[in-house]
Parts: C-alpha cells; structure tokens; sequence
C-alpha cells in the first residue's frame, strides 16, 4: 500500500483482507493526503495528487510498525513537504 502511494498515480484495490491489524499504517497512508476506502473485506487507495509530509514514530503494535518504516521513508521522500521519521522503543 506504501508503495503504491509513491507513485505518480494509483489506484489499488486489496480484496479478501481484514483491515483491523492496519488500522495505523491506514491512517498514516490518509495523513500523507491519498484517499483510502475501506470496505468490509477489502481496501481502495487512490492517489493521484502529491503527498504532504508527516511526522510518525514507529514502535510496537498497536502503533506504526518498524518493519515498514523503511518504505515510508521511501514514500516520504515523493511528498512536496519535508517529514521526520523516529523509532521509539
């Protein structure tokens, strides 16, 4: 999902999924401005305007995992805003 919101456009659609684990790597993907619908069993990101910098620490579930802070730094780096990224352990 990080990387599709890297992209100049996307437009993902994840079926059969349960969303309720990602409900903060979701809210991270709104913060950064792309538009997300979640349905019952599946997930739609559209992007199609450029990100906006975000300040996220990732940590241990519940919060942002660490193991994909490495993608949103990625991601980050498509934003027309500066972000800061930290671990806290």
């Amino acid at each position: 999902m990080l990387l599709a919101c890297a992209s100049n456009k996307a437009n993902l659609l994840i079926k059969d999924i349960d969303s309720s684990y990602l409900t903060e790597v979701i809210n991270t993907i709104k913060e950064l401005g792309v538009y997300v619908e979640i349905n019952k069993n599946s997930i739609h990101i559209k992007k199609d305007y450029p990100l906006v910098g975000i300040n996220k620490v990732a940590s241990y579930y519940p919060m942002f995992p660490t193991d994909l802070q490495q993608i949103l730094c990625v991601t980050c780096c498509k934003a027309i805003t500066p972000s800061i990224t930290s671990d806290k352990l």
